[in-house]
């Protein structure tokens, strides 16, 4: 919790900080344009501490923006080291659920993650695509709607399951850790969600107008309609399997 809340309070900070130095409506200018976007970071960091600090800066957002795509490769990885751990799907045969002898890291599963993610981004160079404007910011709206989609969901599932599930599971409800605290998220997440989609031609720029971009809502509502009907398959027609969703959370 003194991590969710410091980081929080870190991004407003330094957001304000941002646009305090910049100016409001010169943030907005900036903002419209991918190529300008940056400046305003660095034009108050340039004034304020010399062109010194923009080098340091431009350095620490390189490894910054490397280890979140670190952290988003690991996690897709876990995904599918998961799903072939347990034989869920064809396609995710045992052997990419299989860790490494020494390490224990699921590394053919990383590598089929390397290789999805460098097709994409290979494909995206062909079609001569803008790797920030066009690869970057349409893929980061694209994935942020629908992890803030899970994520609300998730905040009114724990309450479904603790106060409307079986007897089990309601002997572990209580009215703020399983009612007021995931009502709350649930309902800002709502809130920030809905911040996203008004704003959304606003945070793609130039790349508004492309194709992918007005693919979005469909792309997240496949993907959520997918795997609901593939839940739903498996809890009437594959009991099994269905169990085995729960013990790769659980596990």
């Amino acid at each position: 919790m003194i991590s969710v809340i410091g980081i929080g309070a870190l991004y407003t900070f330094v957001s304000w900080m941002a646009i305090a130095g910049t100016g409001a409506a010169e943030s907005v200018r900036l903002a419209q344009n991918p190529a300008t976007g940056s400046e305003i970071f660095f034009t108050p960091t340039r004034v304020l501490l010399g062109d010194w600090a923009v080098i340091v800066f431009k350095i620490l957002l390189i490894s910054g923006s490397f280890a979140c795509g670190m952290a988003f490769h690991n996690c897709a990885a876990r995904y599918s080291f998961a799903l072939g751990r347990e034989k869920l799907f064809a396609v995710f045969g045992s052997t990419v659920g299989r860790s490494h002898e020494i390490h224990g890291s699921p590394h053919i599963a990383s590598f089929v993650q390397t290789l999805f993610a460098s097709t994409l981004v290979l494909v995206f160079w062909l079609m001569g695509k803008d790797p920030y404007a066009d690869l970057y910011a349409v893929l980061a709206i694209l994935g942020t709607m629908a992890i803030m989609i899970v994520q609300t969901l998730c905040a009114f599932s724990v309450i479904a399951y603790f106060h409307f599930g079986g007897n089990e599971s309601k002997r572990h409800a209580h009215w703020f850790k399983t009612f007021v605290a995931p009502l709350i998220g649930g309902v800002g997440m709502i809130y920030v969600t809905h911040l996203l989609w008004i704003n959304k031609e606003f945070a793609a720029g130039d790349s508004a107008t492309s194709l992918l971009f007005r693919l979005i809502p469909w792309l997240v509502a496949a993907s959520f309609l997918t795997g609901a009907c593939i839940a739903l398959y498996f809890k009437y027609f594959d009991k099994d399997k269905y169990d085995i969703i729960g013990r790769i959370v659980l596990k």
